[in-house]
């Protein structure tokens, strides 16, 4: 009998949100509730995915083998593998060079900040408040890490 309750409790419902008589998720809305998946950070993700690559090919002039995107709350990490020239990865070998290419690599991704900063300003409507890049020549690959949040204003 309580289940039959339960039914009519659940149907009543429905009828009183399809009638306007109530709202979804008011008191009398005893139906289950299901979040959607959250599809702007997979969104967000993906650009930031290509607008990285985009970067590389048009101001790099190279394709990296991998970019991969993580995302936790408002930290975003960009980690970018198999950049580097034949030749590069030769010179990297030797530390004076390893330094050289590392200093021309800095300057060179300092231009990155300025479209990723327009997606997360399109796609989530803030900031970027902090930013880093970290490069391992050595092993190739180069890491962004990306603080989202609002500017203080000045």
């Amino acid at each position: 009998m309580a289940s039959l309750a339960g039914c009519y409790a659940g149907q009543r419902s429905e009828w009183m949100v399809g009638m306007g008589r109530a709202a979804p998720g008011g008191p009398t809305d005893t139906r289950e509730k299901h979040v959607p998946m959250d599809e702007t950070s997979d969104t967000l993700q993906q650009r930031l995915k290509e607008t990285t690559s985009a970067f590389y090919e048009s101001n790099l002039r190279c394709t990296p083998r991998e970019v991969e995107v993580l995302r936790q709350q408002d930290f975003i990490v960009i980690r970018v593998r198999g950049f580097l020239t034949k030749a590069e990865i030769e010179l990297s070998q030797q530390p004076q060079e390893a330094k050289l290419l590392t200093d021309y690599y800095s300057g060179m991704l300092e231009g990155l900040y300025l479209p990723l900063e327009a997606v997360v300003r399109d796609m989530e409507h803030c900031a970027l408040v902090d930013k880093q890049v970290v490069l391992e020549i050595d092993q190739e690959q180069c890491v962004f890490l990306l603080t989202l949040g609002t500017k203080p204003t000045a």
